[in-house]
């Protein structure tokens, strides 16, 4: 059952996906519509599961759940998998490549391979105060407090 994303609450679980690449302003309306096509009928043992999705800076993918109401299972897990994968193919992009960081930067996202941060760092490209994305987060009320942070006060600390 679809649930606005601003309505699920606090505690609800969440997963954060970033594509490879900006999709354009006419793929984000089609990838929104998917979503909210995919998490209306998703469901965990026979049971919907109420559930949201959102497409933020035309570039992640967040898909998240209330899990006091239906706990997703291993089953509805494969199938947003399943979802996402459908996503890579149609899009021509990549949303479960862990090894580019996305940073914010004069107002534009930059992403940097991971094994491009000692160089990034040293050139002064990506500082400690470097807004970074953090889509480890897994909580929708952290979505707006925790996921965009300071790179030095993330596991990217090790580099500064």
């Amino acid at each position: 059952m679809y649930v606005p994303f601003e309505q699920l609450p606090p505690q609800a679980r969440i997963w954060i996906y970033q594509a490879d690449r900006e999709f354009t302003d006419a793929e984000a309306t089609e990838i929104q519509d998917k979503i909210k096509n995919f998490v209306t009928e998703w469901s965990a043992h026979g049971h919907q599961l109420h559930a949201s999705g959102q497409l933020l800076h035309n570039r992640f993918v967040v898909l998240g759940t209330d899990v006091d109401v239906t706990a997703p299972s291993g089953c509805s897990i494969d199938s947003s998998v399943k979802f996402l994968r459908t996503l890579e193919i149609d899009y021509n992009t990549k949303l479960f490549d862990r090894t580019q960081l996305a940073f914010q930067k004069n107002g534009a996202i930059n992403m940097v391979h991971l094994t491009e941060m000692p160089a990034a760092v040293a050139s002064g490209e990506i500082t400690a105060e470097t807004p970074y994305f953090d889509n480890l987060v897994a909580e929708a009320g952290l979505l707006k407090t925790d996921w965009m942070k300071p790179a030095g006060k993330t596991w990217l600390q090790k580099y500064f």
